[in-house]
């Protein structure tokens, strides 16, 4: 049977993506090969950055990330770095009626990233 193993975002610019997703945690392989990077996040799972040349597709393409947080205190640090490297914030830090801190950004792509943090 077919397994999802990987996610790809489609990109404008990979330096300014991976800027973005490091402040998350998240780190790329450095050697980049053209137009494409990846990080493994575990369970065979990666997630696979691509540059795409034609402006149609990339805004076009959408994905939306979920990066768990260890608690509400790393959201909120989080959050707020990724604000201050002046990344666009869609929700702020808030508690969500399914049991969890929550907060989206979106990332250099607009794409949404959603950050969360389950409680305790």
């Amino acid at each position: 049977m077919p397994a999802v193993d990987a996610i790809t975002i489609v990109v404008r610019s990979l330096p300014t993506s991976l800027a973005f997703y490091r402040l998350m945690g998240v780190e790329a392989e450095d050697v980049l090969v053209g137009s494409y990077a990846a990080s493994e996040l575990g369970c065979g799972v990666r997630l696979e950055w691509t540059v795409e040349s034609n402006p149609a597709a990339v805004s076009s393409a959408r994905v939306r990330l979920g990066v768990r947080c260890a608690d509400g205190d790393a959201l909120e640090r989080t959050y707020r770095s990724i604000v201050a490297a002046g990344h666009h914030p869609v929700s702020a830090p808030h508690d969500a009626s399914w049991g969890a801190r929550v907060c989206r950004v979106l990332d250099p792509d607009g794409n949404t990233v959603e950050l969360y943090a389950p409680w305790p």
